[in-house]
Formats: structure tokens, C-alpha cells, sequence
């Protein structure tokens, strides 16, 4: 009985296998994806496990278990890394995506496959707006993040000065501010860790940074979306009064005019310096010299030019008398 199942089981395996290998069919492969939307007819696929690799790739509507039939496009290049696309135009947009309930691709490289049957998601896209706001981060509303506030106090005759962090905000009379200020954790940090990948992905591929992109931008809406705001007070945001130095804050600004509001972000690491200085009292010790006094100086000048003039009447005297002699 055992026997006669197992053999069951085999031939079953063995006709499978056979049907599949006459019927030329291939098993569903999925594929990892980047869309960049570039207009509403436009976009770029990068296939991640082909960036590197000159492959050719084909759509349809119907999820399809052969590619027999369908009309294969050579990969592109994209502009800025060189790396392989594929592409959707104006023409393949109208062909296999406007009005159609869904858009498969295939791809391959010779024989081999890269993507079998892949359903695409082109919602799900990068725009190039998202690239030029995400950009522009830190930049849409003017400020200056290099502001110092000073307090000094004088303890025990020692000034003790601390200088702290702010931002500050030009004064334009058509505009108001507000802020928020966030600490650096949960999503916070988050969106911090991301601009610094952000900011320091020159290193990276287009693919990365379009990722980064799309997260960093979905994440600001999210948090921005939720603010209480303040009214900035004297044109600047001074950092927490319990800050230490090098605590991180995400700060939130918002302008308002009579054309709209504007949103921006910026990162603030709290900076707290304090110096101390003693306060030495100063004393000015006057020293007066007095040449000693004496009664008789006087006449010891009288005597001393008595005495001159009497050397003078004798040296007179003598040469006169050394005249008659001769």
C-alpha cells in the first residue's frame, strides 16, 4: 500500500515537471525597485539587481507565466551614474499603463532572468519635486544658525560668563515666524540620521539617494504635519535652557506672508561654553624719595666759594710778584 502511494507520488512529480518543461512556462521572479516619476507620462525604473548590467525588458497587462511574444526594449543609461534603466514614455505609458488595471515587466540579461512577471507600482515613485524640496531643506527660510546668547553672574569675586546657541531669523516686516523645538529621539532622530546620510551621500548611487529622499520626505510631512507651533520671539529661537553642550534638537520653522507659508527644519547641536575670571582688586602703592635735609648746606656753599676766590686772588698775586722779579 505504502509502495503503490510513493509511486503515486513520483509519477505525479515526473508528469509535472514534464508538462511545465513542454509547455516552456517560467515561475513568477519579483525584483526590487526604484520608480522615478520624471513627468505624469514619464518615469525610470531602476532594477536593482541589474544597475550594473546592459539587459533588455518587456510589458504587459497580463500576468503571463511565459514571456513568449513580448516585444523586448534595450536598457537605457540614466544621465548622472551611468547605470542601467528601464523606462517608461509617452508611448508606453499609453500602451501598457494609462487606463490598465496592471503593468508587469520583464527583464532579462541573455537568458537569464532578472525580473519574470514583476507587477510594477509606478504610485509608488520618487518625484523630482521630492529631490529638489528634500534639496532645499534647511534652506527655504533664511536664518542664521551661528547665533550666541552671554550671561554672566560674579560669584565669590570670579565672573562666571556662559554663552549659549540660537538661531536667528533676519527681520523682514512682511513676514511672521514660529517654531517648534524637538528633541532628538524616536522619529526626531530619525529624520536627523537621514540628513546626514543625505548630506554626506556623494559617495552614493542615484538609487540610494533617491531612497534616502523619499524617506527623509515622508517623514517630514509626518512630523510637520503634527507641530504645535510658537511665535518666534525677538527674531530668534534660543536652545533650550536646560540644553548641554552638544545636546541635538530638531528645530521647526514656519514663515507666514500674505503669499502663503513656507516650512523648514533645521538640526541644532546646543552649544554651552563657560569661562570664569577673577577679580583681583587692583592697589597703587605710591613711593615718594626725599633727599635728606640738612642745616649746614648752606654754609658749606659760602665757605666752598669763599675759598675759590681766594685760590684766585693768590694765583693773580703770583704772577705779578714772578713779574717784578724779572
Amino acid at each position: 500500500m505504502k509502495k503503490s502511494l510513493i509511486s503515486k507520488i513520483i509519477v505525479t512529480a515526473i508528469l509535472t515537471v514534464a508538462i511545465i518543461a513542454l509547455s516552456g512556462t517560467v515561475l513568477a521572479v519579483d525584483t526590487d525597485y526604484t520608480v522615478l516619476k520624471k513627468t505624469d507620462t514619464e518615469y525610470v525604473i531602476y532594477l536593482k539587481s541589474a544597475l550594473d548590467k546592459d539587459f533588455e525588458f518587456a510589458y504587459t497587462n497580463e500576468q503571463v507565466t511565459s514571456d513568449e511574444g513580448l516585444d523586448y526594449i534595450k536598457s537605457a543609461k540614466d544621465q548622472k551614474d551611468g547605470l542601467s534603466i528601464a523606462y517608461v514614455d509617452d508611448s508606453l505609458y499609453t500602451k501598457f499603463v494609462k487606463d490598465k488595471a496592471a503593468t508587469y515587466i520583464w527583464a532579462k540579461e541573455g537568458e537569464n532572468f532578472i525580473a519574470k512577471g514583476t507587477k510594477l507600482d509606478l504610485t509608488n515613485n520618487v518625484t523630482e519635486d521630492i529631490v529638489a524640496f528634500v534639496k532645499d531643506t534647511t534652506s527655504r527660510i533664511d536664518v542664521k544658525t551661528d547665533g550666541r546668547n552671554e550671561t554672566s553672574e560674579v560669584k565669590d569675586g570670579i565672573t562666571y560668563t556662559t554663552t549659549t546657541g540660537k538661531i536667528e531669523i533676519p527681520e523682514k516686516s512682511s513676514a511672521t515666524y514660529y517654531y517648534a523645538v524637538k528633541n532628538n529621539e524616536g522619529d526626531y532622530a530619525k529624520l536627523t540620521e537621514l540628513a546626514d546620510k543625505i548630506n554626506k551621500s556623494n559617495s552614493e548611487n542615484t538609487v540610494t539617494k533617491l531612497e534616502n529622499s523619499k524617506e527623509f520626505y515622508d517623514l517630514y510631512q509626518k512630523l510637520v504635519a503634527t507641530v504645535e507651533w510658537a511665535k518666534v520671539e525677538k527674531n530668534e529661537i534660543a536652545q533650550p535652557t536646560d540644553a548641554k553642550d552638544g545636546d541635538k534638537y530638531v528645530v521647526f520653522i514656519k514663515e507666514e506672508t500674505a503669499n502663503g507659508e513656507t516650512t523648514d527644519v533645521q538640526f541644532m547641536t546646543s552649544s554651552v561654553q563657560t569661562e570664569q575670571k577673577f577679580e583681583k582688586e587692583q592697589q597703587v602703592i605710591k613711593e615718594t624719595s626725599l633727599l635728606p635735609k640738612t642745616y649746614d648746606s648752606i654754609a658749606l656753599f659760602v665757605v666752598l666759594g669763599l675759598a675759590v676766590v681766594l685760590f684766585v686772588v693768590l694765583l693773580v698775586v703770583r704772577k705779578k710778584s714772578k713779574k717784578e722779579n724779572k
